[in-house]
């Protein structure tokens, strides 16, 4: 993970569901608490078991690392609420798992309009208190034998994602989606988590390959 530079700025972090978003945003935030404050907050889990799954990763939770599971469905107060909070603490980096709560029931069944808000109160953030702002999101990736990997077209809830973020990062799992043998005919360990840069400052995809068994896997 020390691999992995994020920029400031907002990021969108997306994968298909089960690929292991949750688990890089918990590893990421730890490795980050270690020199600075971050926020992890997470409409999947509650707090406690968030806190043993960090443990469980590296051993220990950072205590520059706090994690709130209190906040409502986005939506004006919730926007607020987070407002306040960056305002009255010195927060550098957040992280939000998962954004398809834009909609409790099934995000995709409205239109991007939602979305599209989220990712703009976001981005006004992230520029406002100049902090790095990392969301998570699902994609509708299609593999097929001959694309193997999340491409920044995946990223269609919002076209605000691929216009506004500074960085975006997609999460694959080769042996997850049915390959087990990689361009050498090696075999593919199964917890085996590819990482794709495909928006940043150089202009050009970048890879990640992590060897790392992660002990939790978003639903």
């Amino acid at each position: 993970m020390e691999t992995i530079k994020l920029q400031n700025g907002l990021i969108a972090i997306g994968g298909s569901e089960g690929e292991g978003k949750s688990s890089v945003c918990l590893k990421l935030a730890n490795d980050l608490a270690k020199t600075e404050n971050v926020l992890l907050i997470s409409y999947q889990q509650y707090k406690e078991k968030l806190e043993r799954l960090i443990e469980n990763f590296d051993g220990s939770m950072s205590e520059n690392l706090s994690i709130n599971t209190d906040f409502e469905y986005f939506g004006v107060g919730a926007f607020v609420e987070l407002m306040q909070l960056l305002e009255s603490n010195p927060i550098s980096t957040v992280f939000i798992d998962n954004s398809d709560f834009l909609n409790k029931y099934n995000p995709w069944d409205m239109a991007y309009g939602d979305v599209d808000e989220f990712v703009n109160a976001m981005a006004f953030l992230a520029s406002h208190f100049n902090i790095r702002l990392v969301f998570t999101v699902n994609i509708a990736q299609k593999t097929t034998t001959t694309r193997k990997h999340p491409m920044l077209k995946d990223f269609n809830s919002s076209r605000h994602i691929a216009n506004k973020c500074d960085q975006v990062l997609g999460i694959f799992r080769p042996f997850y989606n049915g390959f087990t043998m990689d361009e050498n005919g090696d075999p593919i360990h199964k917890n085996e988590l590819d990482i794709y840069e495909l928006k940043n400052e150089f202009h050009k995809t970048l890879v990640y390959p992590i060897q790392w068994e992660p002990t939790y896997t978003a639903k």
